[in-house]
């Protein structure tokens, strides 16, 4: 959470309710604009809020992770040879993903972004 909403002595206290609480008065009295993202394993989740409304909201997911082998498909290429399609999928899975979430921070919600505090 940026600086200019909660002060560092409450986030020094590292009292999570307290900053939960600060955070929840700053929303209701200042109404700031603010973003969140998260990004694992081939899901994206990323919204824009004024107050306590979302402005923009969008979620992303693609084929990325190996089943049950976990972890992405670029960690287990390392420069070997493509050997199954499912490795491609997961290749190309991977590049698109990042391709959009490029797309979508920088083209599409640009202008939210910036007047974000």
């Amino acid at each position: 959470v940026s600086a200019a909403l909660i002060a560092p002595e409450t986030v020094a206290e590292g009292a999570d309710s307290s900053m939960d609480k600060r955070l929840a008065q700053i929303i209701r009295t200042r109404e700031p604009q603010w973003a969140v993202c998260a990004l694992r394993s081939g899901h994206f989740a990323g919204a824009i809020f004024k107050g306590q409304e979302a402005v923009v909201h969008k979620a992303i997911h693609r084929y990325t992770v190996r089943a049950k082998a976990g972890g992405a498909q670029s960690a287990c290429d390392s420069g070997k040879k493509v050997k199954s399609v499912g490795s491609s999928l997961r290749r190309y899975g991977e590049q698109r993903l990042a391709e959009e979430i490029k797309e979508l921070l920088t083209e599409k919600w640009a202008d939210q972004l910036a007047e974000c505090e």
